[in-house]
């Protein structure tokens, strides 16, 4: 169910959690970065950093842990 919006960089393509799920970071294909966001519960805040990419991301994997 959606709790939250949050507005992330140029064409979202691939969302992951973080392994303990207090991170989703979620790729942006025409920025060529990855957007770090908070979550906290019900609450889900951008953290402001990016991870800078050479290429554009198309997708995203997680391991479980």
């Amino acid at each position: 169910r959606k709790i939250a919006e949050v507005e992330v960089g140029a064409v979202p393509e691939g969302a992951v959690f973080s392994p303990d799920g207090n991170y989703l970071y979620v790729c942006n294909f025409l920025d060529r970065d990855i957007s770090i966001l908070r979550v906290d519960g019900d609450k889900l805040t951008d953290t402001g950093n990016r991870i800078k990419l050479l290429g554009h991301p198309a997708s995203m994997r997680a391991t479980a842990h």
